[in-house]
């Protein structure tokens, strides 16, 4: 599911709040740029970054977690550079 915002994001995990497993992947053209993921109940976290070309690491972009029950956390990042 793509997001068109940050809020839509944030009202979209507030309707789960049984969740506990949760798996974002993220694009270089995604339209958020900071994930804000607040679930009290969230247990496993799984992240993939996907950046491509000039798009890559980036300074204006990236996560904030509350999550109090959360006993593992995975990110992974993935480079394609356009040649």
């Amino acid at each position: 599911m793509k997001f068109s915002s940050g809020e839509i994001l944030d009202s979209f995990l507030s309707g789960y709040p049984l969740l506990e497993d949760l798996l974002v992947v993220r694009g270089s053209n995604d339209n958020v740029k900071t994930f804000n993921i607040a679930v009290p109940s969230l247990r496993i976290l799984s992240i993939i970054d996907l950046n491509y070309g000039s798009h890559g690491l980036r300074d204006d972009v990236g996560f904030v977690i509350k999550a109090p029950s959360m006993n593992s956390l995975t990110i992974t990042t993935h480079f394609f550079g356009i040649h």
